[in-house]
């Protein structure tokens, strides 16, 4: 029992997560109120957890705000066109609903670029937080990765899918709910990034 509650064992590793994955959660979304910084509070995730599972030092306070601060330029205009292509496909999927089976496949067109965007998304945040690329190389690295991974990829979003899912039966996993995610997706594509990297 004494095993279970020092500071080496289980229990506190677990309250610890819990902690970490509500504050940077919590952080993310403050980051976020702006709306068009979604992007750049998701890009200061993956950097704190980057390093996390790396194995290196960090704080989730300030390594979050240096990340923040760090890839502010870079992903300001992708996060941005990022969600308002996402909100207007979503739009549109919706209007396009109520309008009958004879537009299924305008609608379909419209599922196919959300399912794109997602895709492409697993990488591109991820990519943002460790290098300073351009807008055009973080595009096409992003579709690459995400294609030559494309298992990895589709897990990921199929994640992301599933805790959105379990967050409208359970609402208040939202605490929890782009912390978690982000923490899951950084174990998931680490070691893809380290080959690219390589």
């Amino acid at each position: 029992m004494k095993g279970l509650l020092n500071l080496d064992g289980p229990v506190y590793k677990f309250c610890i997560l819990v902690y970490e994955t509500f504050m940077l959660n919590l952080l993310w979304f403050l980051g976020s109120l702006p709306i068009v910084t979604i992007g750049v509070s998701t890009s200061a995730l993956y950097y704190v957890y980057g390093k996390k599972i790396r194995g290196n030092s960090y704080n989730i306070y300030s390594d979050f705000i240096k990340g923040y601060k760090e890839v502010f330029k870079q992903s300001l205009p992708i996060g941005s066109v990022i969600t308002m292509i996402l909100s207007l496909s979503i739009y549109n999927i919706f209007q396009l609903h109520k309008l009958g089976s004879e537009y299924i496949w305008l609608e379909s067109f419209q599922w196919f670029i959300v399912l794109q965007i997602l895709l492409i998304g697993v990488f591109i945040f991820p990519l943002t937080a460790r290098f300073n690329m351009t807008l055009l190389d973080l595009i096409k690295t992003s579709v690459i990765l995400a294609y030559k991974h494309l298992f990895i990829s589709v897990a990921v979003v199929a994640i992301l899918i599933a805790l959105i899912l379990f967050t409208a039966f359970k609402p208040s996993f939202a605490l929890f709910l782009v912390g978690f995610y982000t923490l899951i997706s950084t174990y998931l594509i680490e070691k893809t990034l380290k080959k690219f990297i390589n």
